[in-house]
């Protein structure tokens, strides 16, 4: 496979529920690298595909957007095609990619960890590929806590004791629910987990109308050059909050 001394990084966005920010993390770590054609987003979406629409200023860029698709012939996800997707991205030479997961697909992970494989053997996946997981799972607050502090433990139980899971908050859903987050704190302090946050921006604004309104055009860091000053400068913030 891949030279001992380019080491492959997969960065798996993921989060079984719908609609909690994985695409817009996706989107801020993609503008954030929008010069660093070293770096690879990967659509694991096949309904939506919101990432290939929002990450239309990388996909003139020479292997810088791609999509993958778990769905078999009958429609339904095929699991194993994870592993071959993976194992043909680490033959391209970039060295860092970052898988966006749409729900359906975040949903089969666990399964994918547990009933095919479990830890050990993806472990051994891992060190074939020359390469390094990491899981990233994003929670939000509010009615969506519930079930994406489920699917987190789902994931911690299936590759917790090997490999890296860092916890996303989306910043802007627990505004009103701080009892949530001191609650999802002291699980990541008790699992030693990794905590980092993104998305500080008021919701329901003209701001961030705005903003999602770049978004949706597939504008990178031209488009939010010209959204005006305070749109460009609360995004620039927001960037470099953005910590891989």
């Amino acid at each position: 496979m891949a030279e001992a001394s380019a080491v492959k990084k997969f960065n798996f966005i993921i989060q079984a529920k719908g609609g909690v920010g994985k695409s817009f993390l996706t989107y801020l770590i993609a503008v954030k690298h929008e010069e660093d054609n070293g770096r690879t987003f990967i659509d694991v979406d096949s309904s939506t595909k919101t990432s290939t629409d929002q990450l239309r200023f990388l996909a003139h860029r020479d292997r810088r957007l791609a999509g993958i698709d778990l769905l078999d012939s009958y429609r339904k996800i095929a699991r194993d095609r994870l592993f071959d997707s993976l194992q043909q991205l680490a033959l391209l030479p970039n060295q860092t990619f970052y898988l966006d997961f749409g729900a359906p697909e975040s949903e089969q992970i666990p399964a994918l960890l547990t009933l095919d494989l479990d830890q050990d053997e993806l472990k051994e996946f891992e060190r074939y590929l020359n390469s390094e997981m990491a899981f990233h799972v994003v929670v939000a607050g509010g009615t969506a806590y519930t079930a994406c502090m489920d699917y987190l433990m789902k994931i911690y139980k299936a590759v917790g004791c090997q490999f890296r899971i860092v916890i996303w908050i989306n910043t802007n859903t627990f505004q009103t629910f701080p009892q949530q987050k001191e609650d999802l704190l002291g699980l990541a302090s008790k699992c030693q987990l990794t905590v980092e946050s993104f998305g500080d921006m008021e919701p329901n604004t003209e701001l961030a109308h705005k903003i999602i309104r770049t978004m949706e055009r597939g504008e990178g860091w031209d488009g939010i050059q010209s959204a005006g000053w305070f749109a460009k400068t609360k995004m620039e913030k927001m960037v470099r909050a953005i910590s891989m």
